[in-house]
């Protein structure tokens, strides 16, 4: 047997069950052990903290009483879109609206690439009913 043949194979899993399902990584499991009985405590030293002025426990606290902020939903009139060309125009209603401040940059970038996918989607399709009408008249031909 060569050196070659022992190593695992290009392909094929040492473990090809892998990983339990619902398994944990055992540090966590230590640590979570450890602080088992002392949630409490530690919860209260940290708001004890955070009423002293401690910025860090603060921040902390404050981060688990206020909701993580979210994306908003973004209001703006845009016309129908049933082609290409109508997503192009919307496209260019939404650059009009990040420049009169009614949607912030990272909005307008979201909704472009939203509109800039729909337009190639239409497009797509239109290529494909062109291409299925262009068979069907070759083959009418034959």
């Amino acid at each position: 047997m060569t050196n070659k043949d022992t190593r695992f194979q290009k392909g094929v899993s040492g473990n090809p069950k892998g990983r339990p399902l619902g398994s944990r990584n055992q540090s966590i499991l230590a640590a979570e052990k450890l602080m088992e009985n002392q949630a409490a405590a530690i919860t209260q030293k940290c708001i004890d903290k955070a009423l002293a002025g401690d910025a860090t426990a603060i921040k902390l606290c404050l981060s688990r009483i206020l909701p993580v902020k979210r994306e908003r939903t973004i209001q703006l009139d845009l016309p129908p879109l049933e082609g290409s060309q109508d997503a192009l125009r919307a496209i260019e209603r939404e650059v009009a609206a990040v420049a009169d401040g009614e949607l912030a940059p990272a909005e307008g970038q979201s909704l472009a690439s939203l509109l800039e996918t729909h337009r190639r989607h239409y497009e797509i399709e239109e290529l494909e009913r062109r291409l299925e009408r262009l068979e069907a008249r070759q083959c009418a031909a034959r």
